[in-house]
């Protein structure tokens, strides 16, 4: 499945074009980029293009190649001709600019711009990320496709005259958007693997504007001290009449200064991360002592701590996050609104409390003004990666629900799944296209599969 010829390729630009929920712009001027197997215009990038930038201007190079049998220069230019690559910053065009501005410090981080005239062929993005969004966008709308991750099911189509007319912009509906493996890659050449996965989600525009962080934590507090958790017994939870096991004692105010620490290290350890994890550890096993119980549900124990670590968080190291989950035990909201800089993520199981998945749906946004999700697309000991699959294979119901999370205030959605694109491949892909726009037209996906 590696070429299309040209009377499909028509076909599948149009779907293509039909299927981006996109800001379209009035009709564009058209530009010839090959013809008779030949380069009529080079790859342009800024001569301040980043390394990310540089390796993607190769990669849109090689794939033209290979549709239109020619060879593309990439150089350095100032973008007034050519197939122009880069940044609005590297590229200013005042009638780009309001499609790519950045609102909220995270929303459109990952938007783009492809315009058309008669001498260039614009690819431009809000930043690096946005940039690459542009490129595999435009070679999409061409007739290129990424089914799954591996060369077997990549669509290449043929077409020696290459000429295109094309004003679109476009941002994803959702800030963070990850189907990732629960269970991890096959050892079996694992390398391969990896580097086919992040091909795959580059070429479909599967990325973060926002980088979420909301897994189990705690364990990582007492591991990260552990001398400290040795010498002070008192700081971890008392279950069964006796200080054990990996959650946090929250009602200690030692233990409370450590959980900030902890976490204000985080980001001078990494000061490019968007957020750390106030989660506590997996499981059950909260602290049953009196002091604890004093602060009232679980859920108010557990986000109870992150606020307080947000709110010191948002002192030194303002515009960045705290993130962790709504689950299991701390299912439901607390009695108290959440920091501005706290993000939640409601999981689609693992649900313990008075409220259906459903109510809780209504409730949190209530209680926190970043709301996110995260989904069970497949579960080995729940599929065993067999036929007919998890929720990842169930078309429709990735078609109701993915769209009910943005509708729901989701503004993130993590999809624990698998390295099984036998039973769920097909469901994986129509998920990343519904996660940039809930509104695709899943027929169509379909029927283009």
């Amino acid at each position: 499945m590696t070429k299309r010829n040209s009377g499909v390729y028509a076909v599948a630009v149009y779907l293509s074009a039909m299927l981006v929920f996109a800001f379209l712009c009035p009709a564009a001027e058209k530009v010839q980029i090959a013809k008779e197997g030949k380069a009529l215009l080079p790859v342009v990038i800024s001569d301040t293009a980043s390394e990310n930038i540089k390796k993607v201007a190769d990669e849109l190079a090689g794939y033209l190649k290979q549709i239109t049998g020619a060879s593309f220069e990439v150089k350095v230019g100032d973008g007034n001709s050519g197939i122009v690559l880069g940044t609005i910053q590297q590229f200013p065009d005042s009638k780009v600019a309001p499609d790519l501005v950045i609102r909220n410090t995270f929303d459109g981080k990952e938007a783009y711009a492809i315009r058309t005239d008669d001498k260039r062929l614009l690819l431009i993005g809000a930043t690096d990320l946005g940039v690459s969004h542009a490129a595999f966008r435009f070679l999409e709308s061409i007739g290129c496709r990424w089914f799954f991750p591996a060369k077997e099911w990549e669509v290449i189509p043929s077409i020696r005259d290459l000429s295109v007319s094309i004003n679109e912009s476009d941002r994803p509906a959702l800030l963070s958007r990850r189907i990732w493996y629960g269970y991890g890659f096959f050892d079996r050449d694992k390398t391969r693997s990896i580097e086919e996965y992040n091909a795959w989600a580059r070429h479909n525009r599967m990325g973060c504007s926002l980088q979420i962080y909301c897994g189990h934590a705690w364990q990582s507090i007492i591991a990260d001290n552990r001398k400290i958790f040795d010498e002070h017994p008192e700081y971890l939870a008392l279950t069964g009449g006796k200080r054990q096991g990996e959650q946090l004692c929250v009602s200690n105010p030692e233990v409370r200064k450590i959980a900030t620490e902890w976490a204000l290290n985080y980001f001078k350890k990494h000061p490019e991360a968007d957020m750390v994890s106030m989660e506590c550890s997996d499981g059950g096993g909260q602290c049953e002592c009196e002091n604890c119980k004093k602060l009232g549900s679980i859920s108010d124990r557990v986000f109870g701590l992150a606020n307080e670590v947000a709110r010191a968080v948002a002192k030194s190291y303002p515009g960045k996050m705290v993130g962790l989950y709504a689950y299991n035990e701390h299912s439901e909201p607390p009695s108290f609104k959440l920091e501005p800089n706290v993000c939640v993520q409601l999981t689609a199981g693992f649900i313990r409390g008075r409220y259906s998945f459903n109510e809780l749906m209504d409730l949190w946004p209530q209680y926190c003004r970043n709301m996110g999700y995260y989904e069970y697309l497949s579960v080995y000991l729940w599929d065993w990666d067999m036929v007919p699959g998890g929720r990842g294979a169930n078309i429709s119901y990735l078609q109701k629900q993915i769209p009910l999370y943005v509708k729901n205030n989701g503004t993130t959605l993590d999809c624990e799944s698998g390295n099984n694109w036998g039973p769920h491949g097909r469901g994986y892909y129509i998920a990343n296209k519904l996660m940039w726009n809930p509104k695709a037209r899943v027929d169509d996906l379909l029927d283009d599969f």
